[in-house]
């Protein structure tokens, strides 16, 4: 057998559970040395499920663990300060996205990926799906003449080009290109307006 990634991971919430851990624990290539959350015990209730080594209560003993790299599955609001230490410190870093609050971090966050020479991935998944990857292909090198992008999640979206629309945002760049200019429109006045989801 080849070499074990020794993998960290920063966060065991819902998308950790549907998307990340089931994938990793199935891995032969990949053990999870350690896991830090906001609550300990959901890191130690995920134990349970998978085979986490270590529950670990910060970032200072995540590192500790000499990890090779880590998926930051955190909220957003914390995402820079938590890839940018990891980067600093030597691991590779895959993060979920969106990949910060402002632009500054993410500029930040590319520095520090740039200046350490290590990896930093944000998860923009739909690039890889086997139907994209197939219309990729069929175009090859060349750009579509029109591409309409859509995702609905009803009652469920913050800020739509934050969250989950940003993945249409990406298909777009990846079967287009860099764009050369943007025109955006909404049905609402207000620049600040949130749908919140009801129970």
């Amino acid at each position: 057998m080849g070499k074990k990634y020794r993998v960290g991971l920063i966060g065991v919430g819902s998308i950790a559970h549907i998307a990340h851990l089931p994938i990793l624990a199935a891995r032969n290539d990949v053990e999870m040395v350690g896991a830090f959350a906001k609550h300990i015990e959901s890191v130690e209730k995920t134990q349970k499920s998978y085979a986490i080594q270590h529950a670990v209560h910060n970032l200072d003993e995540l590192l500790s663990l000499d990890l090779d790299c880590a998926f930051v599955l955190s909220p957003k609001t914390v995402h820079a300060e938590q890839v940018i230490r990891l980067l600093e410190a030597g691991v590779d870093v895959f993060c979920e996205k969106p990949m910060g609050m402002t632009l500054k971090e993410a500029y930040d966050m590319a520095d520090a990926s740039a200046r350490t020479g290590k990896k930093l991935m944000i998860a923009f998944n739909r690039r890889y799906a086997p139907v994209y990857r197939k219309a990729k292909e069929v175009y090859g090198q060349l750009s579509p003449d029109v591409l309409i992008a859509q995702k609905n999640r009803p009652a469920s979206e913050y800020r739509a080009t934050l969250e989950n629309a940003i993945h249409m945002v990406d298909i777009l760049r990846y079967f287009c290109g860099e764009c050369v200019k943007v025109e955006a429109c909404s049905k609402f006045t207000d620049p600040l307006y949130e749908t919140l989801a009801t129970a």
